[in-house]
């Protein structure tokens, strides 16, 4: 995530966008003590929008290299 950002899409705790063998997708929410798995069409659309929030909130692979050889050396 870009260090001038306070917030973010992913805020809530890891999630994973798994695609079942029939092309079905399913959500995996995970937080502190529990695991949901979320297979409501309209539910797994909304956190797909919100996976897709983080995505464009990320670095790029090149600023992220970036980012880690500059805390190296700053180390």
């Amino acid at each position: 995530m870009a260090t001038h950002r306070t917030e973010h899409a992913g805020s809530a705790g890891p999630l994973v966008l798994p695609e079942t063998a029939d092309h079905g997708h399913l959500a995996d929410i995970e937080g502190q003590r529990v695991s949901y798995l979320v297979d409501d069409p309209g539910e797994v659309g909304l956190l797909r929008q919100k996976h897709g929030m983080l995505r464009a909130q990320t670095r790029t692979p090149k600023d992220s290299s970036s980012l880690l050889e500059q805390l190296a050396g700053a180390a």
